[in-house]
């Protein structure tokens, strides 16, 4: 499922895994601003730089999905 930039279309996610793939999404997102401003902070520039470069904007979820055995 690509995340972004544009969201995805949910109807097309089971919905036994929509909540939880939001739910991951936010997480990453939030972790993946904190990893990258650390980062920026080590190499010297400031600390949103990464961002202004739209380095967060793409997220992929690769998984699989089976259906509950009978």
């Amino acid at each position: 499922v690509r995340m972004s930039p544009i969201e995805p279309d949910w109807e097309a996610v089971p919905e036994m895994c929509r909540q939880a793939l939001k739910d991951w999404d936010k997480a990453v997102v939030s972790l993946g601003d904190e990893l990258m401003s650390i980062l920026c902070e080590g190499l010297g520039v400031k600390s949103d730089k990464l961002k202004e470069l739209t380095c967060l904007e793409g997220r992929v979820s690769a998984s699989h999905y089976y259906p509950q055995c009978p």
